[in-house]
């Protein structure tokens, strides 16, 4: 729970005084602050506020039965504060968490429940927006108490694939984690802390900021030959580790003088080769940087060149078996490392053996990793085209037809694809209209006697199954326009569980422990340098986005 004085040197009373005095009109400044619940400043002013402020801890004026509220967020894994967590009370914007992970303001309570909100979103790094709600009742100051109702994590499209997911294809995923929150409330007993609301907010996502390398945006030549694809995601995922840990590439000339450079994969494909130039062949897999011993070593000799004694590399967390699903304990297990700030190499049955780099994980109140999120230098899975469902209809769309609105969109959808329908996804159906643009398109689909309608598992269905499906192919990296283009970065934070489709559909697997390389510095890490590393959360309004 928050402690009253954490951040406090100067006291609750003058620290609100300040803020206020900062960030509302009653300051003698322009009264653009950021007004808690009750208050009446201007909305767009007190969104612009919010976006402003480095570190806001946020007050407001005029507000109606005033309630003091410590808030505290931090990773559900880890325990890691997280800065730039926007919160709102009863939808109003109260601020948003500073470094420490900690947002203090007065909230409007006056029939005794707040319903609080705490919204992690990074779009800059491809971040999932997460919301984090809590029922807060029972709000009572003169008796020191307050209680925590149900809690809930919520991630819509965790999975964003083609199709709605609501219904006709299945195919998105959406992370929804309900529980008691009853032990994230509290309110400090007579002579023991200010008289507060104390909420520890717990979100489910854990993101390392880990920068991205596309394994498609270059050739790379190592005595003499040349290779590109495929050969080099594990590399690229090497040197995204190497990157991430500030480890440079250091030459030194005949004269002593020595050279240090950001680090690349070729000084990983160069550093392997030169270990045991003729222990692989270049031409054939596995190559000097395919093996795993030889590319830890190759590793090894980088850190060590880079600063002596100031990294160990080893294999990641221990595995009950060769080859592991999301969610499992070998999944926890890498989280475990990636909350010490420790990201994790790994290979995976995407293909054959597609490596990539684990830079985070979407976590259960029970704490399973229910998702891991992933740099995946080759990009795929990571768009709305990523993956192909069926559609699969509950009933009929279009001219007199049951037109349930999931179905609908799903047509709509897959009539996208198929350049028959020109409108919006999830746009209403008049089935009585012929002219209809969602029936018209239905017509056009089926050409020669057409009826405007599809029946759920009709001849019309399954054409159109075939017809979204055309052109794409089974691999991983392969599956219609999926592939990462020399300058994309679409593999940057992409999501994957068990029930993520590749090239072995409805099971993204993990090989285990002898498959992964870990660099991580001789002194662990500190809890205040982890949370430097991570995503903090950025602003974002709807109404300032429309506007």
């Amino acid at each position: 729970m928050v402690d009253a004085t954490m951040s406090e040197p100067m006291g609750i009373a003058d620290t609100l005084r300040a803020l206020l005095s900062r960030f509302t009109s009653g300051g003698g400044g322009a009264g653009t602050g950021a007004q808690a619940p009750g208050g009446n400043a201007d909305a767009r002013r007190t969104a612009q506020a919010v976006a402003a402020a480095p570190d806001a801890e946020v007050g407001g004026d005029r507000v109606r039965c005033p309630v003091a509220v410590a808030v505290t967020v931090t990773t559900r894994a880890g325990d890691l504060p997280l800065r730039g967590i926007v919160i709102e009370a009863d939808g109003r914007l109260v601020g948003r968490t500073n470094a420490q992970g900690l947002l203090r303001a007065q909230v409007s309570a006056c029939d005794g429940r707040i319903r609080l909100k705490a919204i992690y979103e990074n779009q800059a790094a491809r971040l999932k927006r997460e919301e984090f709600t809590l029922e807060i009742t029972g709000i009572d100051m003169a008796a020191r108490r307050a209680t925590g109702g149900r809690a809930r994590n919520f991630i819509p499209k965790v999975q964003d694939v083609f199709g709605s997911g609501a219904g006709g294809f299945p195919g998105d995923k959406d992370f929804d984690d309900s529980y008691s929150g009853a032990d994230l409330v509290s309110v400090p007993a007579q002579g023991q802390g200010a008289p507060e609301v104390r909420v520890s907010v717990k979100m489910a996502t854990l993101s390392l900021d880990v920068p991205y390398r596309n394994q498609n945006d270059a050739s790379e030549t190592v005595n003499g030959v040349t290779t590109s694809g495929s050969v080099l995601c594990m590399p690229s995922s090497a040197e995204m580790q190497a990157r991430y840990w500030g480890i440079q590439s250091v030459a030194t000339a005949a004269d002593g003088a020595e050279t240090r450079a950001e680090m690349d994969r070729l000084d990983v494909m160069q550093k392997a080769y030169d270990r045991n130039p003729r222990g692989f062949r270049l031409g054939a897999f596995p190559r000097h940087w395919q093996d795993w011993t030889n590319l830890r070593g190759a590793m090894t000799d980088l850190s060590e060149a880079h600063r002596a004694g100031g990294f160990t590399v080893n294999n990641g967390p221990a595995s009950n078996a060769d080859v592991e699903t999301i969610p499992s304990g070998y999944a926890d297990r890498i989280t475990a490392r990636v909350a010490q700030g420790v990201p994790v190499v790994t290979s995976t049955y995407a293909t054959d053996g597609h490596v990539m780099i684990v830079i985070g994980a979407v976590v259960k109140h029970d704490d399973e990793s229910e998702w891991l999120i992933l740099n995946d230098p080759n990009g795929t899975l990571a768009s709305v085209d990523s993956i192909y469902g069926t559609l699969d209809l509950t009933g009929s769309v279009g001219a007199g037809g049951a037109n349930a609105p999931a179905d609908v969109r799903a047509v709509q959808e897959a009539l996208i694809r198929t350049r028959h329908y020109t409108g919006e996804p999830g746009a209403a159906i008049n089935g009585d209209d012929p002219n209809d643009p969602t029936i018209a398109a239905i017509r056009a689909f089926q050409g020669r006697g057409a009826d405007g309608v599809i029946d759920a598992g009709g001849q019309t269905m399954r054409r159109l199954n075939q017809r979204v499906a055309e052109g794409s192919s089974p691999k991983y990296s392969a599956v219609e326009n999926e592939r990462n283009g020399p300058t994309g970065d679409r593999g940057r934070h992409v999501y994957y569980n068990g029930g993520t489709e590749g090239d072995y559909r409805g099971n993204f697997r993990l090989k285990g422990q002898a498959w992964t390389s870990v660099v991580e510095p001789t002194t662990a890490l500190t809890v205040e340098q982890i949370a430097q590393r991570m995503h903090p959360g950025t602003y974002r309004r709807q109404d300032e986005a429309e506007n």
